[in-house]
């Protein structure tokens, strides 16, 4: 079989060029729109909540607000990190 390959390819070299030329048009064609990432993002995905809520004081803004907000933020699938701080008519939730 390859020696059959070998005589075509000495026999009819101007197809057996360009089939090589061919080959490797579509081998760089391939190569420039393979989607490479140089440098890849390798943080985790995560979304910051901010609430304001003017007048409250730190301990009901967590009673009324960011607690409940925990508790129904932890069905989210693939939930990995939950962060929360409290302050003065302000709160801030981090999901990883």
């Amino acid at each position: 079989m390859l020696g059959r390959l070998t005589e075509l390819a000495l026999r009819q070299r101007l197809i057996a060029f360009i089939a090589a030329i061919a080959l490797v048009a579509w081998g760089a064609n391939a190569y420039l729109k393979l989607p490479i990432d140089a440098f890849p993002d390798v943080a985790p995905t995560q979304v910051l909540v901010s609430m304001r809520a003017a007048g409250l004081t730190p301990e009901e803004l967590e009673s009324r607000v960011t607690a409940p907000i925990e508790i129904a933020a932890r069905g989210i699938p693939n939930l990995v990190h939950m962060r929360s701080v409290t302050r003065y008519s302000v709160a801030l939730l981090t999901f990883e």
